[in-house]
């Protein structure tokens, strides 16, 4: 899923990149990937946007910044509007497709002595042992790693030199 937070239909930079999504929004549907835009207009105003651009995927309003204000992406450089800031997300199924994929594998594992599995049954154990291992260094001890030994600068220069 990609996931694209919007400051609306006012920004020219996002109506550009909305276009460009368009275009590209069929070949994403092809590869079994979903997009999703939130927007800080009201309903109205995203509906319009949407139209306006020509999308065929979910626009969702966000006028209370719930997004914006749960990923900490608040705009420094306009205080009086409090735009959100632009982002582009790829959220990473790696927690459903570990999922589906023990699913798949654990009838192998617990049927483990039955005859004809002596292969299998080890091969299942070994699956899903690499699953729970890969999911929680993805999930736990990366994001751990990153905020513990991660470089984020939030001082007035670095925010400047964003604008």
């Amino acid at each position: 899923m990609v996931l694209v937070l919007s400051r609306g239909g006012f920004c020219p930079k996002d109506r550009r990149q909305a276009e460009g999504l368009v275009e590209l929004h069929r070949e994403l549907e092809v590869a079994y990937c979903r997009l999703v835009t939130i927007s800080t207009d009201n309903i109205t105003e995203t509906n319009e946007y949407r139209t306006g651009v020509g999308a065929h995927w979910p626009f969702l309003s966000d006028v209370r910044r719930i997004v914006q204000k749960d990923l900490d992406i608040a705009e420094y450089t306009d205080p009086l509007h409090n735009p959100m800031i632009p982002h582009v997300i790829v959220l990473t199924p790696i927690l459903m497709t570990s999922i589906v994929t023990g699913l798949g594998v654990l009838p192998l594992a617990v049927g483990m002595g039955d005859p004809g599995r002596e292969v299998e049954g080890p091969m299942a154990v070994v699956i899903l042992g690499g699953l729970l291992s890969s999911m929680a260094l993805n999930l736990i001890v990366l994001p751990t790693l990153a905020l513990r030994y991660g470089r984020f600068d939030r001082s007035e220069e670095a925010i400047q030199s964003l604008t």
